[in-house]
Parts: structure tokens; sequence; C-alpha cells
């Protein structure tokens, strides 16, 4: 074991230099798009102030500034012999780069700097801090022209001057853009060195692992038969049976619990019907525990050993892996099942009830469901029954649980034919009946469908795979949710119907709808509710800020940008803003730093958290920092308006 540790210690540290080198030259590409943008933006700025002749835009023109000549700072540097670090670093922060990235930026260019590839991009960087010179230049005569002479200032050679910077911009453009593409050029020169490099250690791992794996794998198996043979003699009521402590892993500690349980037993065998129920329980948790364990376990020792053949294609090694992963997957739904059932056992699991939209959250899970039945050849069809309200009043994430299981249950016992779901709704209650034309459920196996680990028989879940827990975790749900599941019918080979039940309050509905309503019709009409308010807006991504922007300034406001939380905070201390919005996740401070440093520091004026985490102790952290309220995305216009509105 201590020779696989190393081997594999040895294939991590290259998998880390190689991921290491790979994110430093995504860094680098992320940069050019930085320095590009901060260009465009300081030339925008400058067209701005020429226009209205307010030094707030210059201000702003030499900010954007920073970020090119933050690159060249740290390029400068880092071409000297005796480079300082800190140098750098403060170079790349002021041009934007992430704190994170800047070592392996660092490494790489130190590294590979002779490197032909790399030399040409570094050439066009020059270039383009050449050009940049350029451009300065040409925007402190404009500034010379307007602040200096002020009305004595040429109008003509002012533009000159613009036309002049709009040619070094064009220019700059066609320099980032080959600096990319060099870039480029030289990650997949270091990509395929690095790959083949990979790929020999991964090989020499993968050798010895499969070794040492089939050693394991004999230990392993004698352990679960001992477990199992234990297990079997224990339901026949040979309640002496003890199971060797071979390990303290969770093999030992499973081995352990076992011989706990069969001691109490062996105790309390004067209860003969509490004895023989924990018995069935236990053999049934053990025989469900061995099986999800040996399924995964032969996979991959089967797939590890397909794919050490170096005959192996590409298509079939990318095949083997989504096996892999399939699996994977397939064990973190019965983890989570298994936790929502118990959850619910224990009386722990909550309902968030709010007002939502029924066709959306019906639209949205027949897109999901109809690729199943699409690579199945069977239909899909969801209908609604006489009327049925567009806003109601329910837990809407545990009801798309409910359905996703019901409606995916019926897909998989389906291979002909299709599966329909229609609905209905009264005042108090919305019901959904689930027909599909499977292959249905013996009558014998109906009373054990609600029961969990339960399921017709073994060889069904040797054909169709699951652990017999989603139909009585969706019919806890439903329960909790005021309604209930029954199956209505079901006959072999013809098919099944399921009807599921949840229940509505139509006057919270009405009332939370009538509210929605208004905020998206004050939306769409346009109206100046927020007529000359200053807004900051405090986010990391550029389409968020130009789509809130655009939201609150046909509304009248005008709206400032900070890119990150500590941008943010200073903005915020040094102009005076009616309402911050504060984005939650950002680089450098995040939202949360920077609310709790705002509020520390006395400032006062309404903040709004803005966040794409909806449970509720995320927004109970917003408001813990020091939110006024918060905004959950994906951003709704009225909203956001009226939210703005209410704090200004």
């Amino acid at each position: 074991m201590g020779l696989l540790a190393l081997l594999i210690a040895m294939e991590m540290g290259t998998l880390a230099f190689t991921m290491n080198i790979l994110s430093a030259a995504r860094a680098y590409v992320g940069g050019e798009g930085l320095w590009s943008k901060a260009q465009k933006d300081a030339v925008f700025e400058m067209q701005n102030y020429v226009a209205t002749r307010n030094p707030k835009f210059y201000r702003a023109y030499l900010d954007q500034l920073k970020v090119p000549l933050g690159d060249r700072q740290a390029r400068l540097e880092m071409s000297k012999v005796d480079m300082n670090p800190k140098v750098v670093t403060e170079g790349f922060l002021n041009g934007k780069i992430h704190a994170h990235d800047i070592p392996s930026m660092i490494n790489l260019m130190r590294r590979f700097h002779d490197v032909k590839y790399l030399a040409t991009v570094i050439g066009v960087w020059n270039q383009a801090d050449d050009m940049l010179d350029q451009l300065i230049k040409v925007g402190d005569q404009i500034h010379t022209q307007i602040a200096v002479k002020g009305k004595a200032s040429n109008s003509y050679e002012i533009r000159q001057l613009m036309n002049q910077l709009d040619r070094i911009n064009s220019g700059l453009t066609g320099l980032e853009d080959q600096f990319s593409y060099k870039f480029g050029e030289a990650s997949r020169w270091l990509e395929d060195i690095l790959l083949i490099i990979l790929l020999v250690t991964v090989l020499i791992v993968e050798s010895t692992g499969l070794f040492l794996t089939v050693r394991f794998t004999r230990g392993l198996t004698r352990a679960l038969s001992e477990v199992n043979t234990a297990a079997v003699e224990v339901s026949q009521g040979k309640f002496t049976t003890t199971v060797p402590v071979r390990s303290r892993d969770e093999l030992g500690q499973l081995a352990e619990a076992l011989n706990k349980m069969t001691e109490s037993l062996r105790t309390s065998k004067g209860e003969q019907a509490h004895a023989e129920e924990a018995s069935q329980i236990k053999n049934l948790f053990l025989a469900n525990m061995s099986h999800e364990i040996r399924t995964p376990l032969s996979a991959i020792l089967g797939f590890v050993e397909l794919l050490k053949d170096p005959h192996v294609s590409e298509a079939e090694r990318l095949q083997f892996l989504e096996i892999v992963e399939r699996t994977g997957n397939s064990l973190a739904t019965v983890l989570n099942d298994i936790l929502d059932i118990s959850k619910v056992e224990a009386g722990k699991l909550e309902v968030n009830r709010v007002t939502c939209q029924l066709p959306k959250l019906l639209a949205d899970l027949q897109l999901l469901l109809q690729l199943r039945c699409e690579s199945k050849g069977i239909y899909l069809q969801f209908k609604p029954v006489g009327y049925v309200p567009e806003w109601i009043y329910t837990d809407p994430m545990r009801l798309r649980q409910i359905l996703l299981n019901m409606i995916g249950n019926a897909i998989k016992f389906t291979y002909r034919g299709g599966v329909a779901v229609s609905y209905s709704a009264t005042q108090d209650s919305l019901e959904f009946s689930i027909v599909d034309t499977g292959i249905g459920i013996p009558a014998e196996s109906m009373n054990k469908l609600f029961v969990p680990f339960s399921q017709g028989d073994l060889s069904i879940r040797k054909v169709h795979g699951g652990t017999g827990l989603g139909l009585s975790l969706s019919r806890r749900l439903a329960q909790l949710l005021g309604g209930d599941i029954v199956l209505d019918s079901s006959k072999v080979n013809v098919g099944s119907s399921f009807r599921v039940k949840v229940a509505l309050d139509q006057a919270k509905a009405s009332t939370s709808n009538l509210s929605e309503i208004s905020s998206r019709a004050s939306a769409v009409t346009g109206d100046m509710k927020l007529d000359k308010k200053r807004i900051l807006l405090v986010d990391d991504s550029t389409d968020i800020q130009l789509l809130i922007r655009l939201f609150l300034s046909k509304s009248g406001a005008n709206v400032d940008i900070a890119s990150n939380g500590l941008e943010g905070v200073n903005r915020a201390l040094e102009e005076k803003f009616d309402v911050v919005i504060m984005d939650m996740q950002m680089p450098v401070m995040d939202g949360y730093t920077a609310t709790e440093k705002l509020r520390q520091k006395g400032y006062l004026s309404p903040i709004i958290g803005l966040t794409a985490h909806a449970m509720r102790e995320d927004l109970a952290k917003c408001m813990q920092v020091g939110c006024n309220d918060v905004l959950t995305k994906p951003v709704n216009r009225g909203q956001l308006i009226d939210f703005v509105q209410k704090y200004c």
C-alpha cells in the first residue's frame, strides 16, 4: 500500500502541475479579456468626458487604465533576473487577476518564457504596452485641451485627437486578438507535453493499482461473504453467530454492528416477534448494502482492467468512464434518498410553501424527462384536465421531487407506448394521474410498493436498478404537503396508474399572485419609479451588471458598478448612494464580508443581498451580516424595482 500511495502521489503531483500550468494559461487569457475590456471602457469614458466635460468621466478613464498598467508592471518585473514577487502580485491585482491565479501565472512565465510560443506572446504583449503609452499620451492631450485650456480649447484639435484615440483603440484590439490566438497555440503545446507525461504516470499507477486491487478484492469478498453468511444464520434464529472483525474500516465497523445486534437479539429472544422483525430489517439492510457495494466495485474493477489495455479506443475509454460516472451518480441518489427519508422519519424535514407558477414547473419537468423518453423511443404527455390555476401555493422543490420520482419510475419500467400525465385542481388540492404502458406490478407485490428498500422481486433490481426508496420517499413527501400517493390500478405487461395528490391554499396563492402581477405590470409599463435615484450594484458578472443596470435605468435610476466586494466597500464609503445591491458570491471579497465591513464602519444606507442560493439558511445568513432584504436569482424585474423603490 505504501508503494501505491507513493505512485499515486507522483500521479497527483504530475496532475497538479499540469492543472497549475493550464490554469495559469486560462488566467492569462482571462486577464487579456479584462485588459481589453478596461481599455475599451477607458476609451468609452474619455468619449463621455469629451461629450460632457464632466471630470468624473476623466477619473473613470484613469481608473480603467489601472488594469492594463497593472499588467504591464507585472510583465516588466517578471522579466527581471531578481524578480520581486510582491511587485508582480501588486501589478496583477491592479489588473483584476484573482490572487489564487497569480503564483501559477508567475510560474508559467518564469519557466517557459524562452519557449518560442510564449516568446511570441510576450512580444505581442510588449507591442500592446507601447501602443497603450500612445493612448495615454493622447488622453493627456485631450485632458489638457478640456481641463487646462477650458473655453479656449480647440474643438477641431480635440476631434483630431479623438480620431487618433479610436485608431489606437482599433490597433490594440488587433493585438489583443493576436495575444489570445498565440497564447492558445502555447497552451496546446504545453497540454500535449504534459499529457504525455501524465499518461506515462497513469499507466504505471494503474498497473500497480490493478495488482493491489485484485488482492484487496479477495479480502473484501471474503469479508462480505462472512457478513452475508452471518446475516442469513441470524435471520434463521442462530443468535450465537458472530462475524470476525478483521479491520477497523467500514466493513470492520459493519461486522461489529452486526455482532452487537446479534448479542442484543440473543439477550431478548423472549420477545420473539420483536426479534424476528429486527432480524428481517437487518437482513434486508445488509443485503441491500452488500448489493450496492458489490455492483459498483465489480464495474470499477472490470473497467479499470479494460482501460489498462493500450488498444482501447478514445470512444471506448469515454464510454467506460461514463459507466463509472453513472455508477457514482446512482450511489449519490441512494445517499440523498436515505438522508431525506431519515429526516422524514425523524420529523426534521421542513417544507417551504411559497407561491409558484405551475405551468413553468411542469414545463421544466417535461423538458428534463423528455430526453429519457426519446432515448427509449416512448412518448411523454402532459395534459391539464379542466381548469388548472397558473399560480399555486405549495413547496415547489418537494412537489418537483415527488413528480420527478413518480414519472421517472414510470419511464424506467416502460419500454413501449409511453407515459401520460394528466392533472387537475380544486380549491383545496392539486391532483396528478400518472399512467404508463409498462411492465405492471404483480398482485402479490402491491402491498410492498411503499416499503423502503422493497421491490417486486430480485430480478427487478437486476434488470432495472434502484433501491426501492423512491416510492416510499415520494409518499412521505406528499403526506407532508397534505396529500398522498396511491396505486389506482396495475396489470402485468399492460401498465400501471398512480395518483398523486397535494394540498393547495388558493387564497394565499391568489393574494401573492396579485402582488406578483402588480410587480410585473409595473415593470412592463417602464414608469420612472426610481427617477434620479442613485444605485450601487456590486456584482462580478458583466452579464448581470448589464441586465440589472438596464432594468433600473429604464425606471429612471442612475446605476454605478463595482466588480467585487472590496471595490463595492470603497465606493459605498466614498460616495452617496440611495441603495446598494450586493451579490454574495464574488472574487477578491465576497458579499457577506463586504456587507459586514460596511455595517461595522457605520454604513446606514439600505443593502439588498443578491444570491443564487435560495435555501432558507442561505437567506438567513444574508440577513445576519446586515442586509435589509434579499433577492434571489434569476432576478425578476418587477420585484427588483419594487425592492429598490421600497428601500429608497
